[in-house]
């Protein structure tokens, strides 16, 4: 089922958007991370008031781990959802939009061949920008407080790099549901709503609406709750997620195996 050729391939095509996506996240991370002194102190000023509403996002920092929580991890999580599901859309769309899917798909080669090497070479870059991200992160850690235990940091990137796995998963069903001359930024309408509704389900104090939570694919790479709340994770919706990107992967294969394709 591995075939190199199309893995290389794909990669070749993409490894300038990846390494602008890490660098660009990285850096911004970085620079994030490094401003804590700084930031700690400002935190000290800070009215009653405010401290109030600061406690919807898991309250006063304490270390580096947790400022990083409350200021840098959400952003994070955002952004690097949206790279995630516009690549795994791209990954299906790509040829068609660029009017080259006859060539490419002409090749003796099955559909399905292409398609799972295709979620192959995404996945690789899913994980090489993770990584790129992970180190970004550890040497701004380390730069505030070589002490620094990251053990819970290790543990919330593998949840974090399994999330943006489903996004990409649902990019691909995504494109293949939809036309590939449709453009690329349909699929924010992913990761854009369900944030929002992460959002809600932590600023509320409705027990009902907090539940929306469940709703949501950030909700078990959660950074307040694992870097700052020590509560456990949210496996119900692990597992809700879970379900739907194995359903959503079976459908983007079949679609896009027996696809019309645009020339």
């Amino acid at each position: 089922m591995f075939n190199f050729t199309i893995i290389k391939m794909e990669l070749k095509r993409a490894w300038k958007g990846l390494l602008v996506w890490t660098l660009a996240i990285g850096i911004t991370l970085f620079l994030i991370i490094i401003l804590y002194p700084m930031v700690k102190d400002i935190y000290a000023l800070i009215p009653a008031e405010l401290q109030s509403i600061m406690e919807s996002f898991g309250g006063i920092p304490d270390t580096v781990l947790e400022y990083f929580a409350t200021e840098g991890a959400m952003m994070m999580q955002i952004f690097a959802s949206i790279f995630a599901v516009m690549l795994g859309f791209n990954s299906i769309t790509k040829e068609e939009r660029e009017h080259s899917s006859d060539a490419v798909f002409s090749l003796p080669v099955s559909r399905s061949e292409f398609f799972w090497n295709k979620l192959y070479a995404a996945m690789i870059q899913v994980l090489a920008f993770s990584v790129g991200l992970f180190i970004f992160n550890v040497i701004g850690f380390l730069a505030v407080e070589p002490r620094v235990n990251i053990t819970d940091f290790v543990w919330f990137s593998l949840l974090f790099t399994l999330m943006l796995m489903m996004m990409d998963i649902l990019g691909m069903a995504l494109g293949a549901a939809l036309r590939g001359n449709v453009k690329n930024m349909v699929s924010l309408l992913i990761p854009f709503p369900l944030y929002i509704i992460a959002l809600i389900s932590q600023l509320t104090n409705n027990e009902w609406l907090k539940k929306l939570k469940y709703l949501t694919i950030f909700t078990f790479s959660d950074p307040i709750v694992l870097l700052k709340g020590g509560a456990q994770i949210e496996y119900v919706n692990m597992i809700i997620y879970g379900t739907l990107s194995i359903l959503a992967l079976i459908y983007a294969h079949n679609r896009f195996k027996n696809r019309e394709f645009l020339i």
